[in-house]
């Protein structure tokens, strides 16, 4: 459950986002949105000091490219663009919420943004990126197609960044290696994973 400071930390940032004309930090259940809950989680900023420790561990430079895997509003995305990535992308099954992040990004004007308004399991670029970021989007009968086009379209080394890692063994048993565990907000830890091809 979240803290009396959590819930505050929260509401400044809804406050914040209002006053720019944005909205990152507003939660939505996936059934508002036409999503089944069994196979979708709550739309949920993830973007903090926590993910901020976890990307600063990497030297990342302009010929690295990102993935936010069930990117809702785009909290991650805002986040990634004070790094030097070469392409910031994100994908969203929900027409509603990829609309939203759209809309967040357009007083942006960041070229390296987009996002892609589709289920990932038919998504074709996965090759175009080496670094992905997920926050425990999906089940686990829809994360295993996910993670299998990642890996078998892989020509390069990838770092997988999952953040409340509820089904890491699809991973593993893909390939993935699980290389470290971060912190953060609510106990679940962010792992780090690398698949070497």
């Amino acid at each position: 459950m979240p803290s009396i400071k959590n819930k505050i930390n929260r509401r400044l940032s809804i406050l914040k986002d209002k006053l720019f004309g944005y909205d990152f930090s507003t939660t939505i259940a996936p059934e508002k949105i036409g999503l089944d809950p069994n196979h979708f989680s709550r739309c949920s900023p993830s973007a903090n000091k926590y993910l901020i420790n976890v990307i600063n561990s990497f030297n990342i430079s302009p010929k690295d490219s990102i993935l936010d895997i069930g990117c809702g509003k785009g909290s991650v995305i805002n986040l990634l663009t004070k790094y030097k990535f070469k392409k910031i992308c994100g994908i969203e099954i929900s027409e509603e919420l990829s609309d939203i992040c759209k809309k967040n990004f357009l007083k942006k004007r960041d070229s390296r943004i987009k996002i892609f308004n589709q289920d990932a399991r038919s998504f074709q670029y996965f090759y175009d990126f080496n670094f992905y970021y997920l926050y425990n989007p999906c089940s686990s009968e829809i994360l295993l197609p996910i993670i299998k086009k990642i890996v078998e379209t892989s020509n390069e080394k990838k770092t997988l960044i999952y953040n409340y890692p509820k089904y890491e063994e699809i991973l593993l048993i893909n390939g993935f290696k699980y290389i470290k565990t971060f912190e953060d907000e609510w106990g679940n830890g962010i792992k780090i994973y690398e698949l070497n091809v």
